[in-house]
């Protein structure tokens, strides 16, 4: 085969897996992303566990402290709880350093803007760094193991540092 055939076939093997690629991580957009997303800003504890394997681990490093499915789900209860009671509102974002998947798993890390709005309208942002390992199970992705942290690199998580990684949305191109 000639060398110009052969930078071809990989120009287009390359272009293939970038596709599929593309593709799953479309996919985990809409099956965990956009409904965590969407249970935060909702405050819907259940749904916000619906993206979570049976098998998830929950590590916090700022806390520390590990959970296993049933904890996380306990403490996202309480947590979503108490913001009604509080009547705050809350908005989230993520944003993105890398996403590294299969067709089984995957790994995505970045930052995440945590939003609350009192009764008064004043607003409180947090910055955060996570890693999430995820598994397919059956047609779905699941979050196997979900990490956060309040610094990057042992650095406090900035607002510049959150904006300047790459927004969901520009995953779905």
């Amino acid at each position: 085969m000639s060398k110009s055939k052969t930078l071809t076939v990989l120009l287009c093997v390359f272009l293939s897996w970038d596709s599929v690629a593309q593709n799953i991580q479309k996919e985990i957009n809409n099956q965990v992303w956009r409904v965590q997303l969407d249970a935060m800003n909702s405050n819907q504890a259940d749904k916000f566990m619906s993206v979570m394997s049976d098998d998830v681990i929950q590590v916090s490093y700022s806390r520390p402290t590990i959970t296993n499915k049933e904890q996380f789900h306990n403490l996202a209860r309480s947590t979503y709880k108490r913001i009604v009671e509080k009547k705050l509102k809350r908005s989230m974002e993520f944003r993105f350093l890398k996403r590294i998947a299969d067709g089984s798993n995957a790994f995505e890390d970045g930052f995440y803007k945590y939003e609350l709005t009192d009764e008064k309208l004043a607003k409180q942002e947090y910055y955060g760094y996570f890693q999430v390992v995820l598994r397919k199970e059956g047609e779905s992705w699941k979050v196997l193991v979900d990490y956060d942290s309040d610094n990057y690199s042992g650095l406090p998580v900035t607002k510049e540092l959150f904006e300047n990684a790459k927004t969901l949305d520009s995953y779905d191109n």
